[in-house]
């Protein structure tokens, strides 16, 4: 009986490969059978088209509107101070002492509203007596405001990244 066992157990084990070559070909002229020969279908009905409104109970609900944008008027803080350097907001030069709008070297002369836009001579240490309009940027500065019931022009500095205004002498 051990015998017949062993005979068979050497059968199965000789003969493995062509087993498994017999199965691979067997499923593969099923597979070709099934392409040549296709199975018939049942007749389903076509799908439903689709609706062109959407009914209320599933619509989604609408979004809030936008809250409005408060963007500052001045970026300058991003480009002038180094977020990556420890010491880049403090120990300037520039913190040592309070400036003050003598110290900007800037002279407003007169204030003129010329075709609807308000304009105001300006003088600088390099540029004498020139006429800019309101949101120019000349040197280092950008004329922001210009108040002509004050006579007085708010301008901003890009080397102290901060807002001075001047009165006209």
């Amino acid at each position: 009986m051990l015998d017949k066992l062993l005979n068979i157990g050497r059968l199965i084990w000789y003969n493995k490969e062509r087993m498994v070559l017999l199965v691979v070909m067997v499923v593969l002229f099923y597979r070709i059978y099934v392409v040549f020969n296709p199975p018939e279908h049942a007749a389903e009905a076509p799908p439903a088209l689709p609706h062109k409104e959407v009914p209320e109970e599933l619509q989604p609900p609408s979004p809030s509107p936008r809250p409005p944008l408060k963007v500052p008027a001045n970026f300058s803080g991003l480009y002038n101070k180094n977020p990556f350097w420890y010491y880049s907001g403090s120990g300037g030069a520039n913190d040592k002492k309070e400036v003050k709008e003598s110290d900007l070297g800037i002279t407003l002369h007169a204030i003129r509203d010329v075709g609807g836009k308000l304009r105001a001579q300006l003088s600088t240490t390099s540029v004498p007596k020139r006429w800019y309009d309101q949101n120019e940027k000349f040197e280092q500065f950008e004329l922001v405001e210009v108040n002509p019931e004050d006579n007085t022009v708010v301008v901003y500095s890009e080397q102290y990244a901060r807002r001075f205004t001047l009165h006209m002498k």
